[in-house]
């Protein structure tokens, strides 16, 4: 057996074929990392575009699908020389009357197949090496660590392929081997690969959706720690894992009801069947962070409570909570947190002309898919905000004769909307405001109003003249800025100054609330009620990695030993 073992080999070492199709597997490795490089810093008009996680997760998107068609057609190319080349070159029956039985011959080319694959396959893998250098995003551990796992995968598949043409070589001519063990299965993934294409779209979109809903509920006496991660997770939360919070809830129905309708597909019915999420669940084991590919979505609903508002108003966070007792004694809390809104958030840190439509605040928003200069322009947007809103804001409730510590406040519905009413005609924070809001706006040269006009205007007189049809982009921001600091200075009220601090007992939200949902599209921080109104939102792999390694290998195995059975009964 290792006198054919060794014969094997030698014969198929000495065929160009091999190393050819290593080659060109090779190439194609380098080809589709340098065609992405292209689009991406050449042609797709962002230049940056190719140094964030992004062009990270469409490389590796494609690496999924091209290494398990690569692992499919290599092992069927290479292998139909070790399965019949002993036959048609008519040294079958030369081996029958050597001491060798049928099931020597039959491993001795099966393990002379699978040294066969690691070796060329390791050909392929140097291609996908280089390849990652068309990718500056991916860290260098990571070249090396997923050159590794691409490599392994590849063998997994080729394996499988391995597996089948063992079986089914004993029932079809050379060639026809080729299209049954490498064309068909290729056939297949790409079929898979469309019936997925629908979902995963969606979930793309959904995903999206997502990342402008997330909850990150605010809090005083931020760390430089908090001060930079805060804003990150705002601009991607997927850099701190694969989960986040949101708020369930869309115009026409929930967020989760639209990602359970989405994991309703034929796909998720039958994604075990597709070889690609085998060999995913492997090659995603390193850098997973950023790159979610072949993955699922899931929701799960918040359970917010009592200790979650103990501990949330311990650690100083932007929560309070409504106590109502009903006339038979039942209590039922409502807790509530603020919390950023990264949409609106950029656009009142957005530097606009004087003149610009109001579209193009939402348009550069839309535009934004640069990650990099997604987390850029939130850090500065979220350290403009906390600098020359919320902080002054906090300066400013220290002073005697600020609005908030002239009046006794009425702890009810309308004792708290007439407090909005005061302070919005507090002469010190309407400077705040009206600073930030200029500070943000340029005035051209020819403008109908200077900068220095509208600084040296009072409160009546600045908002008497920004009623002009021509100033809208003044009044928007404005009016953006206003309603961010009042939603805060209001929410700090309740937590500083309620009777029991962070709690309204008996009282009546609703019009409070509606005040608050008509403001909540106008201002950079958002009340969101906490408790059933808010899921996990993430993505959960398939199957663990184990699973994915151990699948194939079995399945390579069963008809590896299914082939050898048959072998030896068949009648040559």
């Amino acid at each position: 057996m290792t006198t054919f073992f060794k014969m094997q080999l030698k014969i198929f070492y000495r065929q160009i074929a091999f190393y050819i199709t290593g080659i060109v597997s090779m190439i194609f490795n380098i080809g589709i990392a340098l065609a992405l490089y292209v689009s991406l810093k050449i042609i797709g008009g962002d230049s940056q575009l190719i140094y964030t996680p992004e062009a990270t997760a469409m490389f590796r998107s494609f690496m999924v699908t091209f290494g398990t068609i690569n692992g499919f057609m290599s092992a069927a190319l290479v292998l139909q020389g070790l399965f019949y080349k002993y036959r048609d070159e008519g040294m079958y029956y030369v081996m029958q009357s050597k001491p060798i039985t049928k099931l020597q011959i039959y491993f001795a080319t099966v393990f002379a197949g699978m040294v066969v694959i690691i070796s060329q396959l390791a050909i392929s893998s140097v291609g996908y090496f280089v390849s990652t250098f068309f990718i500056p995003s991916l860290p260098l551990k990571e070249k090396f660590l997923t050159t590794i796992t691409f490599y392994l995968g590849t063998i997994l598949i080729a394996f499988v392929s391995l597996g089948l043409g063992a079986f089914l070589h004993n029932f079809m001519q050379a060639k026809t081997y080729q299209f049954a063990t490498g064309w068909v299965p290729v056939i297949f993934v790409i079929l898979v690969y469309f019936v997925a294409t629908p979902s995963r779209t969606k979930g793309n979109v959904l995903s999206t959706v997502a990342l402008k809903k997330v909850i990150s509920v605010g809090k005083d006496n931020l760390t430089k720690k908090e001060n930079k991660q805060i804003p990150e997770y705002l601009a991607y939360p997927f850099d701190n894992g694969h989960s986040f919070w949101v708020e369930d809830k869309l115009t026409d129905d929930t967020f989760s009801k639209m990602v359970e309708d989405n994991n309703k597909n034929l796909y998720n019915k039958i994604f075990w069947l597709d070889p690609a999420t085998y060999f995913a669940s492997n090659y995603f084991l390193i850098g997973r962070k950023s790159n979610r590919t072949q993955e699922f979505l899931y929701t799960k609903k918040i359970n917010y409570g009592e200790n979650n508002f103990i501990k949330d108003i311990n650690e100083k966070k932007w929560v309070f909570k409504i106590k109502n007792t009903k006339i038979n004694g039942q209590v039922s809390n409502d807790y509530f947190g603020l919390s950023y809104n990264h949409t609106m958030l950029l656009n009142m840190a957005r530097v606009k002309d004087l003149n610009s439509p109001l579209t193009s605040d939402f348009i550069e928003t839309i535009k934004s898919t640069n990650l990099l200069a997604a987390k850029k322009a939130t850090i500065k947007a979220f350290n403009e905000v906390q600098e020359d809103i919320i902080n002054k804001i906090d300066e400013l409730s220290k002073l005697s004769d600020f609005t908030l510590n002239k009046k006794v406040i009425s702890w009810n519905t309308l004792g708290l909307l007439q407090l909005i009413k005061d302070l919005n005609e507090d002469k010190y924070l309407f400077d705040i405001i009206k600073n930030f809001t200029l500070k943000h706006i340029n005035f051209p040269k020819d403008s109908l109003y200077s900068e220095d006009q509208f600084k040296n205007m009072n409160q009546n007189e600045f908002e008497k003249t920004i009623t002009n049809p021509a100033l809208t982009t003044l009044i928007f921001k404005y009016n953006l800025v206003k309603q961010t600091a009042l939603i805060y200075l209001l929410s700090k009220v309740i937590r500083e100054k309620a009777p029991t601090k962070g709690v309204l007992e008996n009282f009546d939200f609703n019009e409070l609330e509606k005040y608050f949902k008509n403001i909540k599209s106008l201002s950079a921080l958002s009340v969101v009620k906490m408790n059933n109104n808010l899921v996990e939102f993430g993505t959960k792999k398939p199957f663990p990695w184990y699973v994915g390694f151990i699948t194939p290998l079995l399945a390579s195995w069963v008809l590896i030993i299914a082939g050898s059975i048959v072998y030896k009964k068949k009648v040559n």
